[in-house]
């Protein structure tokens, strides 16, 4: 840092600190004054300092010193310490009436947000939206509370916690654009938020209704403050439910589905998990009700513990419909050597294709990440994807494979946490639902489903969710992805249709079994009984075609968020070609090369294949917007580290935005690997021609030739 950014740093913390910087001068200052008073000549009783002091202070020399020229200390203590005595009562004016001020100010203007809380989250909301110019108004009972300490010294202001009855009328509720209840401790939240919803009811016009999202996890809390928010009216309120293991595990659900990660000519989806978290039961659950796998190729979960029996035990009795999906087995642990429990279980069951840690402590997380990624490294073969809970999202060179989630950090923007941009598809879903129940006749409230969207359950919301998640698994499935692209809807073969709708019907039935239900006659939503608890061939004909239309109707709902579905195409980059010149001809050919594969095939999503060891690859893809396939050829930490210093993060960050990674072996070619199933390949004039389309490269970056000349 420059010497003038030093000085400017200083000034920006002076402002923002006043008080502590004018009480840290007048301390230099007395200091500075005892210090002169006590090398002049002559006693110096205690008394006679003190008076010596207040004579400085109001900026004259003792009047027992008759110095022509005194100690040089007493001179600048008569000049320092008036006016740091008038700077300092001058900031605690500032600061006593500035916070009020700026309270008035806030709420004056309207349109702030309210957070209440000093945990992680909290913190990183206020953070969040004062960093973006947004007002923000800290509710809590602590001045010096660590969670929101920055944002407050920035521009959020303080209101007292204090009595909540009292204090919630100075949060400005009337023109607050959310409030933000996400303190750790599920029943004050519960307290806060009702004291909210309440104060709602009296200041609030009606026709705007304040969000409202609150940190709760438990179904009971949430039912009871549902049950507040319903006294008090959609129309004045709209109270939404957050919880981070809830967000960090339908991240892992939609962002690493499972087949994001596999082994060449694997078929298998292992996920071995460190421990059962309420973050990982929750994931395993949403993996087995989501049940997408148009292969039929079911995911196998092992949890692996010390204590795996009670885990067993605990898990079984909490979710006893999950093991008609998919037995989760649970596995003992040294827990002194856990990596001799890792081993023994890749040997009898196969490598994972993703593996989980949640230990709940960070320093013990990396270390097994750590040794998972040993075990890989000493066979030279590649490490699954390492699902990390923990702040951050920059993967290592030293260990390329760890993704680390569930951060604070990832779940900043409060527009995210109230859930508006990412329910927008389940809503659809949702409103598509109760337009076909309506036209058999159903009604509005004749069931707990059977509700608007802002009146529904969160659990019936939830479910919502995971239909709007599955869409993406679903087109995936089929060599499809969502897009953020205006254009006719994607249509789907009739042999994709019935494929999707049998793959919709599995889904529903996951979910219903996951969440307890069983096979019945007649459905009894009490006893959670179901006539459609059946394989999908046992379906009537009209049962069916709810499957099939709940796939028809994909595309157009997408369409509802600005999204398409288009077909993938995929451009391999022959691994074989770019050496010497034609690698920096790779490079310079892509301006020509993208640009043409838009014009020519408008209606697909071109994803580009290479491989990490290939450089020209590796510079080809790295500033590309569009998704890549990643052939990986051994360990992948071992391959990094073997390329030069200055190429190891791109290649990093190569891994981490995969759409797709390979992993080979040796002995495995990874020319075959880069090519199966391309529909285009970029490749030089001295290679033998692949068995598809192909872009054919000079020495020089001119096209030789290409499906479009």
């Amino acid at each position: 840092m420059t010497a003038s950014g030093t000085a400017s740093g200083f000034v920006a913390a002076a402002l923002r600190r006043p008080v502590r910087i004018c009480a840290a001068g007048l301390v230099l200052a007395v200091l500075a004054g005892l210090g002169g008073l006590l090398i002049a000549p002559g006693p110096h009783p205690v008394r006679d300092l003190f008076g010596d002091l207040v004579a400085l202070v109001l900026g004259r020399l003792p009047a027992r010193f008759d110095l022509a020229e005194p100690p040089l200390l007493i001179a600048l203590a008569a000049l320092a310490l008036p006016v740091m005595a008038i700077a300092l009562a001058l900031a605690l004016v500032r600061a006593g009436l500035g916070a009020a001020l700026r309270r008035r100010l806030i709420r004056a203007r309207g349109d702030h947000l309210v957070i209440a809380g000093d945990g992680p989250l909290a913190e990183a909301a206020a953070q969040h939206e004062v960093d973006r110019g947004g007002a923000v108004l800290l509710w809590h009972d602590d001045a010096h509370a660590g969670g929101v300490r920055r944002a407050r010294a920035q521009s959020a202001a303080r209101v007292p916690l204090g009595d909540a009855a009292r204090s919630v009328t100075a949060l400005g509720l009337g023109t607050a654009r959310a409030m933000l209840v996400l303190g750790d401790d599920g029943q004050r939240n519960v307290a806060l938020a009702t004291r909210v919803l309440d104060a709602v009811s009296r200041s609030r016009p009606g026709g705007d209704p304040l969000a409202v999202m609150v940190q709760i996890d438990d179904p009971v809390q949430r039912r009871d403050l549902e049950a507040v928010a319903a006294r008090t009216g959609q129309a004045l309120a709209r109270l939404r439910f957050v919880a981070p293991d809830d967000l960090a595990a339908r991240h892992l659900f939609c962002e690493w589905p499972l087949d994001r990660f596999r082994r060449l000519g694997q078929s298998d989806r292992l996920v071995i998990a460190f421990g059962l978290s309420p973050l990982i039961a929750r994931y395993v659950l949403r993996v087995l009700a989501g049940n997408h796998f148009r292969d039929g190729v079911r995911p196998r979960f092992i949890v692996i513990a010390p204590d795996a029996d009670a885990l067993a035990a605990a898990f079984r009795a909490r979710h006893p419909g999950a093991d008609a999906l998919s037995p989760v087995a649970f596995e003992h642990c040294d827990p002194s050597d856990p990596a001799k429990a890792f081993a023994r279980i890749a040997q009898r069951e196969g490598d994972p294709v993703a593996v989980v840690i949640d230990p709940g402590d960070g320093t013990r997380a990396e270390d097994l990440a750590a040794m998972v990624d040993a075990h890989y490294r000493a066979a030279d073969r590649a490490t699954p994807v390492l699902h990390l809970r923990g702040e951050g999202t920059a993967p290592s060179p030293t260990c390329p494979m760890i993704h680390r989630f569930g951060g604070a950090d990832q779940w900043a923007d409060p527009d995210f946490l109230m859930l508006e941009r990412t329910d927008a598809l389940a809503r659809s879903i949702h409103e598509f639902y109760l337009e076909g129940r309506l036209a058999e006749g159903d009604r509005i409230g004749a069931r707990a489903s059977m509700q608007e969207w802002d009146d529904l359950g969160e659990q019936f919301r939830d479910d919502n969710r995971l239909v709007a998640d599955c869409y993406r698994l679903k087109l995936r499935d089929i060599g499809a992805r969502i897009m953020t692209d205006p254009g006719p809807p994607f249509r789907l073969e009739p042999d994709e249709l019935e494929e999707l709708a049998r793959a919709e019907h599995d889904r529903w039935m996951a979910a219903k079994l996951s969440d307890g239900w069983i096979h019945g006659t007649l459905r009894d939503d009490h006893l959670r009984r179901h006539p459609d608890i059946v394989p999908y061939d046992a379906l009537t004909e009209p049962v069916k075609d709810l499957d099939r239309e709940q796939v028809r109707v994909m595309t157009r709902l997408l369409a509802t968020g600005g999204l398409r579905a288009l077909r993938v195409l995929t451009v391999a980059i022959d691994p074989t070609a770019g050496e010497g010149a034609t690698g920096d001809a790779i490079v310079e050919a892509m301006a020509q090369i993208l640009p043409a594969i838009a014009a020519q095939w408008p209606d697909r999503v071109p994803i580009f294949a290479g491989s990490l060891a290939h450089a020209a690859a590796r510079r080809a893809m790295a500033p590309m917007a569009w998704p890549i396939r990643l052939i990986v050829p051994g360990h992948a930490g071992r391959l990094i580290d073997a390329l030069p210093v200055d190429q190891r993060d791109s290649a990093c960050a190569l891994l981490a935005r995969a759409d797709t990674i390979m992993a080979i072996g040796p002995g495995e070619d990874p020319r075959a690997a880069v090519l199966a199933g391309a529909d285009l390949v970029i490749t030089d004039e001295s290679r033998a021609l692949p068995p598809c389309p192909a872009i054919i490269l000079r020495p020089d970056g001119r096209i030789l030739s290409a499906p479009w000349l």
